[in-house]
Formats: C-alpha cells, sequence, structure tokens
C-alpha cells in the first residue's frame, strides 16, 4: 500500500469523475456508479479532454510489479512517472518521449536506474522532482548535470505555479 493507502479517505472526500490506470480490488467497490474507469496495458492512451488540459496515460506494459506502472504526460509538458525503472521504463522511452518538459517527476522516489541518462535525455527536463522521504540515489548525479532538482523530503509538497499557460497546482502522487 506503499503509494495508495491514502486514497480510501481521498474518494470519500472528492469522489472522482475517472479513475486512470489499474484499479486494486478493494478500491473499485468505493467509486461513484458514474465514475469512468480506464487503464492500458500497453503504449498511450490519450484521454477525452478536460478543458484546456491534455493528458496522456503511458504504461511500458503488462509487467508485474513496479515495471508495469503507469505514468501520466500533462500537457506535453509535464511527465509524472510510475515506479517502472528498468524494462517497463525502457519499453515506455522506446514508445517515444519528446523533450523539452517543464517538469519531470523521478521513477520509484529516485531511485537508482541504469537508464537515467536515455530518460533525461528523451524528456530534457528543465526541472526534476523527487517524491520521497530519505536521500535518493540519484540526487548527487542529477545535481553534478546541472539540474534543477526540488524534493519533497526536503521541502514537502510541491508546487508548480503561474509557468506556461495558467497557473496550475502539481503534486506528485
Amino acid at each position: 500500500q506503499d503509494h495508495w493507502s491514502g486514497l480510501s479517505d481521498l474518494l470519500e472526500r472528492h469522489p472522482p469523475r475517472a479513475w486512470l490506470g489499474h484499479l486494486p480490488a478493494d478500491l473499485a467497490g468505493r467509486l461513484p456508479d458514474d465514475c469512468a474507469t480506464l487503464d492500458l496495458s500497453a503504449g498511450r492512451l490519450s484521454l477525452p479532454p478536460d478543458g484546456a488540459t491534455r493528458l496522456e496515460l503511458l504504461r511500458g506494459g503488462p509487467l508485474a510489479g513496479n515495471e508495469g506502472s503507469r505514468s501520466l504526460l500533462v500537457d506535453g509538458r509535464l511527465l509524472l512517472t510510475g515506479d517502472a525503472e528498468a524494462e517497463g521504463l525502457a519499453r515506455t522511452l522506446d514508445a517515444g518521449l519528446d523533450g523539452p518538459l517543464e517538469l519531470l517527476l523521478l521513477p520509484h522516489h529516485g531511485s537508482d536506474t541504469p537508464l537515467l541518462d536515455d530518460l533525461l535525455t528523451a524528456t530534457r527536463p528543465r526541472e526534476v522532482w523527487i517524491s520521497g522521504s530519505g536521500p535518493p540515489q540519484l540526487e548527487a548525479e542529477l545535481l553534478r548535470r546541472g539540474l534543477e532538482v526540488r524534493q519533497t523530503r526536503l521541502e514537502g509538497p510541491l508546487e508548480l505555479a503561474g509557468r506556461g499557460r495558467g497557473n496550475r497546482t502539481v503534486q506528485p502522487p
């Protein structure tokens, strides 16, 4: 329940209109009856536009565990990755990610991945976020590369606002 232990409370306070990605069985019965559910086994799924926001759900493949996790591309500018850091990430990169991105949330709390160079080359992020409670394994390498790095362990919830098309707040999952 690493990433979704608080979802039960969130569902009660803010019933969703749509659920994107894997739906844990114990949460399925708690969704509103009119809640749309969308998922994919591999590739990209463009979601119906909600106002000016374009969303794409990405998945490297129907792999087990973290490697089968999904990522979310927001307006082609923000990439919120899941936990895939090996085969699942490689397959997502093979499907094509076109930078530069304004923001990249690193996979799996910034843990080490042999695909870091490929990920940064494909996305060319202006800013990198790491969501986690401890020092990330990739911190020194990101700083060596001169990237702007922000971390929830140091700043708490992160906010990206006032850039591009209107103000937006984006917090890592």
